[in-house]
Formats: structure tokens, C-alpha cells, sequence
């Protein structure tokens, strides 16, 4: 759902045959309800959701990402009582509020309270807070984040956070899927189907009769895949975005790691080198 424009629900045929084709492998990673959405805007319909993806893939890890706005006790339960094994809490400042950690905390303790959850674990940076949180069947996670000094440039949209060329290479393609509500496939979550600039970036459409998550993974995703694996300059629309960029100071073991495989698999003219960063 995108409630900022529509509350259109994407089709629950669609994602069924999503969720079958991954149970056919027995797929057991993570499958996440998120997007530019808050999943919670129609409980009753995520949680349909979240029982029908639990039934066809018993054995992934279902989670979703929300603003906490429409999170209680009661819904707690609920999408526990569906199969719901992870919420990503997503914690924003309100209008005209300073970011800094002191505020971070209020507003973490602040959601405990509500949600009747004690804390469990805080992990504090000069830029964010993440913590953890006692729920009975469910992990709860939440985030609350400097987005002043800390953010990308979502597909070169966002002109603040564009100032610094990308060089590292990117996990994203290689280990994310992104569907938007309408069907459509993205080559990265930074990546909206519904903006103009972004529509040439589309890799697949699955509201299309008889297209499989497979054929597009293996098809303009592995473009991609590969476009992402040195480090050397990006293209449009990846050549400022910072999202998962390589720290410095791990850039010689990731580089030492990419080779060695690059080599293995016979695909050494694929491996661009950090070039003294």
C-alpha cells in the first residue's frame, strides 16, 4: 500500500504466486511487508497476508516495517496470533524536533510504555539508536536515526545527500527482491516504480500473467548484480547513494573476499579493486 498517494492494496493473487514460487524452494530467509507504506494502515488485510505467505512458506521469517502510529498491545497480538516473527519499528521525530540521542531515548521509552514491552537492549552512535524489546513470540527492533547526517540519496532524488561519489560495491541487488504494490520489480529499495525518474530502472512486472520472481532475478537483476560488484564508479542511478556503502576500514577485507570469489567462479574481469581507498 502507498497511503501518501492511494490505499491500494496490492493483489493478494499476486503475492500468493509469490509466495508459492519461494515455498517451492523452501525458502527461509526474510520475507518484509514494507516499502514506502505502513503496512498497518489495514490490519485485517496484512494480517490475511501474513497467514496465507506463513501457510506457503512455513519456514521463512516474516516481518514488516512501520511507523508505529498504529502499533498497540492488541494489534500485537494479533500479528503474532497470524505468524509474524519480526516489527522494525521506525521511530521519526515530530515537526521542528532536534535530533539527538537524549530524544532518541525518550521517544524509544516513550514506545515501550505504549506498547507495554520493556527495552531489552540498547545499542547508542553519535547518529542513531537501535534497540530491542521484550514481546512473547514476535522480536521487535526499533530504530531511531539522524537522518541530518546520516541518509541516502534515494535513486539521486534527494540533491543533500548526493555530494560524494559512490565507489564501493553494493549488496543490495544480490541479496533483496523489491516488489512495489502495483507488481512492479526494483533493482534496489532506494528505487520507486511510481517516480518518472526512476521508470527506466524497472527490471520486471509481476501483475503480468506467468512472470516468475525467478526469470527476472536471473534476468536485468543479474545486470545489475554485476554493475555492483567493484569498486570503481556507479552508474545512474546508484553514482552518489551511500546505502550500504563499504566502510574504509573493512574496504581491504571486503576487496580480498570479492577477488577470491570473483576468481573461483571465473569471473576475475568483473573485479575492480578499491584503487587506494
Amino acid at each position: 500500500m502507498d497511503r501518501r498517494k492511494n490505499n491500494t492494496l496490492t493483489d493478494a493473487e499476486l503475492l500468493d504466486n509469490v509466495f508459492t514460487e519461494l515455498g517451492s524452494i523452501d525458502y527461509r530467509k526474510q520475507i518484509k511487508f514494507a516499502r514506502y507504506s505502513e503496512p498497518l494502515s489495514n490490519i485485517p488485510y496484512l494480517c490475511e497476508r501474513i497467514k496465507s505467505a506463513r501457510k506457503l512458506i512455513p519456514n521463512a521469517q516474516l516481518a514488516i516495517v512501520t511507523n508505529t502510529d498504529y502499533l498497540k498491545p492488541i494489534v500485537l497480538d494479533r500479528l503474532r496470533e497470524a505468524g509474524l516473527d519480526r516489527i522494525y519499528m521506525s521511530l521519526y521525530l515530530r515537526r521542528r524536533e532536534k535530533w539527538s540521542l537524549e530524544l532518541a531515548h525518550t521517544h524509544t521509552e516513550k514506545l515501550a510504555k505504549k506498547l507495554g514491552t520493556p527495552i531489552l537492549t540498547r545499542r547508542a552512535t553519535p547518529r542513531s539508536l537501535r534497540c530491542t524489546f521484550s514481546y512473547d513470540g514476535i522480536e521487535l527492533v526499533s530504530a531511531c536515526i539522524n537522518f541530518a547526517e546520516y541518509g541516502t540519496d534515494r535513486g539521486s532524488t534527494m540533491e543533500q545527500y548526493t555530494q560524494q561519489e559512490r565507489l564501493g560495491p553494493c549488496r543490495e541487488p544480490f541479496e533483496t527482491f523489491v516488489i512495489d504494490y502495483t507488481g512492479s520489480v526494483m533493482p534496489c529499495c532506494n528505487l520507486r516504480s511510481d517516480f518518472p525518474q526512476h521508470q527506466d530502472y524497472l527490471v520486471g512486472d509481476l501483475s503480468k500473467p506467468g512472470t516468475s520472481i525467478f526469470d527476472i532475478y536471473a534476468g536485468r537483476l543479474a545486470a545489475w548484480r554485476r554493475s555492483m560488484i567493484g569498486f570503481d564508479s556507479k552508474g545512474s542511478p546508484c553514482a552518489t547513494c551511500k546505502h550500504r556503502d563499504v566502510p574504509d576500514g573493512l574496504v581491504a577485507q571486503v576487496a580480498a573476499h570479492t577477488k577470491k570469489h570473483l576468481y573461483q567462479i571465473g569471473r576475475k574481469d568483473l573485479y575492480k579493486p578499491p584503487d587506494g581507498r
